[in-house]
C-alpha cells in the first residue's frame, strides 16, 4: 500500500502494519477507538517539532500512516503551515500515488508537484 505524506510517499507493508507489532502500545481495539481528529492533532505535532519527520523517522511515519488508513482510509495527508500548523488529508487513487512513487524515484517530489498532481484535484471533487 502507498500512503502520501507531504512530498514523500511511503511503500507500506506488514513489517510496519501497528496491528502486527507486539510492541505497539495500544491493541487494535483502542487504535480503532482514537478519534480522527486526535491522530491528526498527534501527526500535526510531529510535523511542528521536525518538518522533515517522515524523513528521518521514517516508522514512525509508517505506523502513522497505517493508523490514519485503518481509521479513515486515508493515503494522503499534507501538513499546511499557515498560522500554526493544519492537516489536509484525503484518500488518492492508489494508481496516482504509484506515478507519483516512480517519480520519487527519479527525483524528490516538489510541493508544487504533489498539489498540481494531487490536492488541487481532491478539491474539485
Amino acid at each position: 500500500m502507498l500512503f502520501l505524506m507531504n512530498t514523500l510517499i511511503l511503500q507500506l507493508d506488514s513489517s510496519s502494519d501497528p496491528r502486527g507489532d507486539r510492541h505497539f502500545p495500544l491493541s487494535p481495539g483502542q487504535l480503532s477507538s482514537i478519534p480522527l481528529n486526535d491522530m491528526i492533532a498527534m501527526l500535526t505535532e510531529e510535523f511542528g517539532k521536525d518538518p522533515e519527520f517522515a524523513v528521518h523517522d521514517p516508522k514512525l511515519a509508517a505506523r502513522f500512516a497505517w493508523m490514519l488508513y485503518l481509521r479513515a482510509e486515508i493515503n494522503a495527508v499534507k501538513m499546511l503551515y499557515n498560522n500554526g500548523m493544519t492537516a489536509q488529508y484525503g484518500k488518492v487513487p492508489e494508481l496516482a500515488l504509484g506515478v507519483l512513487l516512480d517519480m520519487q524515484r527519479r527525483k524528490p517530489l516538489t510541493m508544487d508537484i504533489i498539489d498540481s498532481g494531487v490536492w488541487s484535484k481532491l478539491q474539485k471533487k
